[in-house]
């Protein structure tokens, strides 16, 4: 479920950021896909950590990296600012 609001909040994002700070529909295509991947390869060590530490302390972290990550995806200056949100 969480996965689904996350893709597409991100699409509906596409089109202000074409139309506001040109970036082309493959830019918002690649920064999707980088996160898609980037989710991939974390489930299993992040699995790994909540069996060992619990979910309270990675949750928090979590949601930091999220918000960080937001509020760079919301203000991008360039397409590698793009990808680094």
């Amino acid at each position: 479920m969480y996965t689904r609001v996350i893709n597409t909040s991100l699409s509906a994002f596409s089109i202000p950021l074409i139309n506001q700070y040109g970036f082309s529909s493959i830019d918002i295509a690649f920064a999707i896909s980088i996160y898609s991947i980037a989710m991939l390869i974390m489930k299993i060590p992040v699995g790994v950590i909540v069996d060992r530490y619990g979910i309270d302390i990675p949750v928090m972290i979590a949601m930091t990296v999220v918000l960080i990550g937001t509020i760079i995806f919301a203000f991008p200056i360039n397409s590698a600012t793009l990808l680094a949100s």
